[in-house]
């Protein structure tokens, strides 16, 4: 799906892959993780997450949108099954220059009330969640009703990063600077929690703010 995404981002702005070094394949704790990010011109930072556990036992898939030059909420995509079921997430984050209400993502989520809904723990940064955020699981063998959900509301979230005003990246960084340094010190994406679990605090350190988000 993330793949999918991708390609849907490539439609309408010109991006250019970004070195993520020794981060590209990674093995953690049994896991295999392979990283991509890019830079979408006029857009921000888009980075993609694939990790497959052992012997491919659960498989997860994760996708981080920063929209570094537009006034845009940070988006974040996760997916992954295990024990027979297919589990989606998206977050919609307020790191916003000009705070303002959005509601865009309501009338997907009235569409789709029908698919089982979870309720997601508690995290350090549930303040700054939006409206738009969903959690979702459906048994393996209906996951098309997952990918309808999600293709609809990564289009959703598209449409408001077109809609949204430009805005300079020094400004877009600092709007975000305590949210990425949260996730730093306090972790809340699986990804990182994964190398928390093994790596030593700079590595997970150099994968959020050089990576993932893009902010330096």
């Amino acid at each position: 799906m993330i793949n999918q995404f991708l390609a849907k981002i490539k439609e309408s702005y010109e991006c250019s892959s970004v070195d993520v070094g020794d981060f590209k394949d990674v093995h953690v704790e049994g896991a295999k993780i392979h990283i991509e990010a890019y830079d979408a011109q006029g857009l921000g930072r888009v980075a993609l997450i694939e990790v497959w556990g052992f012997l491919k036992l659960w498989r997860m898939q994760s996708m981080i949108i920063h929209p570094l030059e537009k006034d845009a909420p940070i988006y974040y995509y996760h997916r992954h099954n295990r024990k027979g079921r297919d589990i989606y997430k998206a977050e919609v984050l307020n790191t916003l220059v000009d705070d303002r209400e959005i509601d865009v993502f309501t009338p997907v989520l009235e569409k789709y009330m029908s698919i089982e809904n979870l309720n997601d723990k508690e995290n350090w940064y549930d303040e700054i969640k939006m409206s738009g955020c969903v959690l979702k699981t459906v048994p393996k063998k209906e996951k098309e009703k997952l990918d309808a959900v999600a293709r609809e509301h990564f289009d959703t979230y598209l449409k408001l990063c077109q809609d949204s005003p430009k805005c300079g990246k020094t400004r877009r960084k600092a709007s975000a600077q305590e949210f990425v340094d949260g996730l730093v010190e306090w972790s809340g994406l699986a990804i990182l929690q994964l190398f928390r679990s093994y790596y030593e605090k700079a590595v997970a350190k150099a994968l959020c703010l050089e990576i993932l988000f893009g902010m330096k």
